[in-house]
């Protein structure tokens, strides 16, 4: 979302600057609306996703401390595992100082391109090779159809729950 909001605050500066040029400059309107639109849109649009469940300011404080010491315990189970460690959240193994041997973006990629196999990472699953597994989300390509032969996410699953 950053980047397009940033995108956006460049191309209408671009905009407002071509507009004040010579030639346009009988469109003192068209500048106006311009601003006006600009002006709402970065004061609703960016926000608009993330407040939607920040109603009362404390509430978010609570869930933000609950969501940190989440990630704290997370870590610290990953740190007292022996290495190596499969994380689908590659920053979880970094904080554990755990190397993150498989990235889940790129190796779906790979898997979906068929520069891999998805049996690289469930045989060593099946192994026992990773002392500790942190699963999330982002196994699962969203952008995937189901049972696409690039979303991978069933076979990391089958192969957590086999071992």
């Amino acid at each position: 979302m950053f980047e397009v909001v940033f995108t956006a605050f460049l191309a209408i500066g671009h905009l407002l600057a071509r507009l004040g040029q010579a030639p346009l400059l009988r469109h003192v309107h068209l500048r106006a609306c311009v601003i006006v639109a600009a002006t709402l849109a970065t004061a609703l649009a960016p926000e608009l996703y993330t407040t939607k469940d920040v109603w009362v300011l404390p509430s978010w404080l609570a869930q933000q401390r609950e969501h940190e010491a989440a990630t704290i315990n997370a870590a610290q189970v990953i740190a007292s595992q022996p290495v190596p460690a499969l994380c689908s959240t590659p920053a979880l193994c970094y904080w554990a100082g755990r190397s993150s041997e498989v990235d889940p973006f790129n190796f779906g990629e790979a898997v979906l391109t068929r520069q891999q196999p998805v049996t690289a990472v469930t045989d060593r699953i099946d192994a026992g090779y990773y002392g500790s597994i942190e699963l999330n989300d982002a196994w699962h390509d969203l952008a995937l159809p189901a049972n696409s032969p690039g979303d991978i996410s069933p076979a990391i699953l089958a192969a957590v729950a086999r071992s």
